[in-house]
């Protein structure tokens, strides 16, 4: 298995995607109902956000495991 080096700027900028799409879905959300289709897809795109954060982190903590190395 290949592991791609994650750097800080891709993690922050995922972190910073996440959490604006967060607040976006809770803002239309408030407006046009939690069932309205542009909440509902917001809500599905942060779930794809969150899904890749945390595999990301999985992989990268699974590999710090492997190899003895410590976390930063």
């Amino acid at each position: 298995m290949v592991i791609t080096r994650i750097t800080i700027y891709q993690k922050r900028k995922l972190e910073l995607d996440i959490e604006t799409l967060r607040k976006e879905m809770i803002q239309i959300g408030m407006i046009e109902g939690l069932a309205s289709k542009r909440t509902i897809k917001i809500s599905k795109n942060l779930d794809r956000s969150i899904a890749k954060y945390q595999s990301l982190r999985k992989l990268k903590l699974q590999f710090y495991s492997e190899t003895g190395s410590h976390l930063l």
